[in-house]
């Protein structure tokens, strides 16, 4: 668990420890960065050559592993385990998507009191994962996934 002699490269996509609050924005905003400068890459190799656009796309994957392992070491910080993650990102998600498609299958044409119920659930979770990760403090001192960051 401990990330002593670790390369920053070893550290960015690691699962394993803690990252602080202040680790985890630095982090997260040049992510947020980095994928804005692949997006527009792959954007005008999709103008200029069509199918070349996946070339620099490609590229995402590495930022979606390191943006997963920083989630993960936030909510070790935080105590939780790293599967919170499903909780606060992919059931916002999901629940989204369950929404949007509620009004089809109840034969409605808007999702009524029900999908706008699922849509309000999906925010509040999206909210907490925002609260948990980006505002709330660390644990103090060690706890099972190793030393404050």
């Amino acid at each position: 668990m401990a990330t002593a002699g670790r390369t920053w490269l070893q550290k960015l996509f690691s699962f394993e420890g803690r990252t602080s609050r202040i680790g985890f924005w630095r982090t997260f905003l040049c992510l947020q960065f980095a994928s804005a400068v692949v997006l527009s890459l792959s954007a005008f190799a999709t103008m200029a050559a069509g199918w070349a656009g996946a070339i620099p796309a490609l590229l995402f994957l590495p930022l979606l592993v390191t943006n997963l392992a920083v989630i993960v070491r936030r909510l070790h910080d935080r105590g939780k385990s790293g599967w919170w993650t499903l909780i606060f990102n992919a059931a916002p998600l999901t629940l989204v998507g369950v929404g949007e498609g509620l009004p089809r299958l109840l034969g409605q044409s808007s999702g009524g009191a029900a999908g706008l119920m699922v849509l309000f659930l999906a925010t509040g979770l999206g909210l907490w994962g925002w609260v948990e990760m980006g505002l709330l403090k660390g644990q103090a001192g060690a706890n099972r996934y190793g030393a404050p960051a």
